[in-house]
């Protein structure tokens, strides 16, 4: 069976949703988009954003799930999707399916914001897979981008270094910093 990377980074993050949605999917790892942005248009959505990022993670589906993810996400009228480059948690870079708003749609939703149940689902998301947490109230869709060294991290395992940020310098965890490693 052909496998096809999938790279979630709104309810798709949630472990148990993914796996109803597509049940051939198989977890890799934590995963960062760079130059795209994290938006709140009732539903996530990103756009193309130079210097930004967005936290996700990274699945293996079958072309089942693939088909089974474009009904779920009203392709190709609601979302559109195409491959991107992710560099995931070993900082490999791999190309994965993305969906995102098509145009239409992100005019009539600009800035509304996530419902609170959507909200929790993303959020349980983020925590399990140990990614800065975007969709709590108030929190900015410029959330610091995370690169996580470890396979395994996600599960509520953060070592020290998880504070740290990364957004084309290196920072300390209260936001000072010369933009060198240290």
């Amino acid at each position: 069976m052909d496998k096809i990377l999938y790279f979630a980074y709104g309810s798709n993050l949630n472990a148990g949703q993914m796996k109803q949605r597509c049940p051939d999917s198989g977890e890799i790892s934590a995963a960062v988009l760079d130059g795209w942005q994290l938006k709140e248009r009732l539903y996530a959505d990103i756009e193309p954003a130079p210097g930004e990022c967005v936290n996700g993670a990274l699945y293996e589906i079958s072309r089942k799930d693939l088909a089974n993810l474009d009904l779920y996400e009203g392709y190709p009228e609601f979302y559109t999707r195409k491959r991107v480059q992710v560099t995931d948690s070993a900082g490999v870079y791999r190309k994965a399916w993305v969906y995102f708003m098509t145009p239409p749609y992100q005019d009539r939703r600009f800035s509304r914001p996530f419902p609170q149940h959507y909200r929790e689902v993303c959020s349980a998301g983020a925590e399990y897979w140990g990614i800065p947490n975007a969709f709590q109230p108030g929190s900015s869709e410029k959330t610091p981008c995370s690169r996580n060294p470890s396979p395994g991290f996600r599960r509520g395992f953060k070592p020290f270094w998880t504070t740290w940020t990364v957004n084309r310098r290196c920072r300390a965890p209260n936001g000072s910093g010369s933009g060198r490693m240290w």
